[in-house]
């Protein structure tokens, strides 16, 4: 969380909230600006490795939203009875 009261939020306010998420290996960080009519309008949320769209994009419309990718049942190649602590059976 980086705090400041100034006029305006510039690229360098989010290079460095960017900046001291990749140091710190953080993956969400909020920019905090007290210099605003009301306090929401001066929150500027931002995720380490997201790429930000440009304003008029379509994407920057949407609501912003983290979703984890889940893997396929495909991609989950197990044994029958191997993997999920069951013992071999003797033959």
């Amino acid at each position: 969380m980086e705090i400041k009261s100034v006029e305006t939020i510039t690229n360098a306010h989010k290079k460095q909230l960017q900046t001291y998420l990749k140091l710190t290996g953080l993956k969400l960080g909020y920019l905090l600006n007290f210099n605003e009519a009301t306090l929401k309008d001066g929150i500027v949320r931002t995720v380490n490795g997201l790429v930000e769209e440009p304003p008029d994009s379509p994407m920057s419309l949407a609501p912003e939203r983290i979703v984890p990718q889940r893997r396929s049942g495909a991609e989950k190649k197990e044994q029958p009875g191997k993997g999920r602590g069951y013992k071999d059976s003797p033959t």
